[in-house]
């Protein structure tokens, strides 16, 4: 619960920054300003068309490692602003180098 207020926060104060940019170009700003916390943020699309958010560098590891639910503040400020669906693929939890979020096309 108090993971999605933050989110529904932090979605709420970048929205207006994101009026009337088409779904590639939201995207593309969310991953700028998720990156402000220096998350080193790549936004990917494969030869399909899917978006994926990787983050090499979770500034929420040492918490997530005692509380997992930080892991969603992510993909819930991506729907809220995009209402796209949003998974997390893979996790430096697993053993990774880093997360991947999977983002199915929204509007």
């Amino acid at each position: 619960m108090l993971v999605r207020g933050m989110a529904e926060r932090w979605a709420a104060a970048l929205a207006p920054a994101l009026s009337g940019l088409l779904y590639e170009a939201r995207l593309a700003e969310i991953a700028r300003h998720l990156d402000l916390g220096n998350l080193m943020i790549a936004l990917k699309k494969d030869d399909e068309g899917y978006h994926s958010l990787v983050v090499f560098n979770c500034v929420y590891l040492n918490t997530a490692r005692s509380h997992r639910a930080i892991c969603h503040l992510i993909p819930i400020v991506i729907e809220r602003l995009t209402g796209a669906r949003v998974t997390l693929g893979q996790t430096v939890h697993d053993g990774r180098t880093h997360c991947v979020y999977q983002i199915e096309r929204g509007e």
